[in-house]
């Protein structure tokens, strides 16, 4: 069923909280500097665990807070072993332009040692991706 009505109201939402969304190019970016592919009517929303799939963007970005806090003490080894594990996983890191993007399209700036862990609630902050491709899903489901 054709709801554009909802599909706009959801398209405003999130233009209210930093997210663009570019159908043109299947594609969204939010004003901190992530960005991913626009999901599909036909995917399956996240529910939180991967399953073995693909790393979340929590998950890539916790991983990069311990390999920048490994940087910071001059521990290099654990810095590249991180590193190395993360490329396995196709996520690649360039720490010139201080971001990672990753195989299916996902990409964000290249936390500090001094963020913090996410541990899964915004906190009333920025969406995670997570909650944006959901948006974004039901979205599709309404055009």
């Amino acid at each position: 069923a054709k709801d554009f009505g909802v599909a706009d109201d959801i398209r405003a939402q999130l233009g209210q909280k930093g997210i663009r969304v570019d159908d043109n190019n299947r594609m969204w970016t939010s004003n901190d500097g992530r960005s991913g592919p626009r999901p599909s009517a036909y995917d399956e929303p996240d529910g939180g665990g991967g399953g073995g799939g693909d790393p979340s963007d929590q998950e890539i970005r916790n991983k990069l807070i311990e390999r920048e806090k490994a940087r910071l003490a001059k521990d290099f080894g654990v810095a590249d072993d991180i590193r190395a594990q993360l490329g396995q996983k196709g996520i690649r890191v360039d720490d010139n332009n201080r971001m990672w993007t990753s195989n299916d399209g996902r990409s964000g700036p290249r936390p500090s040692a001094y963020d913090e862990p996410d541990g899964g609630g915004g906190g009333g902050g920025d969406p995670s991706d997570q909650e944006i491709r959901n948006k974004l899903i039901e979205r599709e489901k309404a055009r």
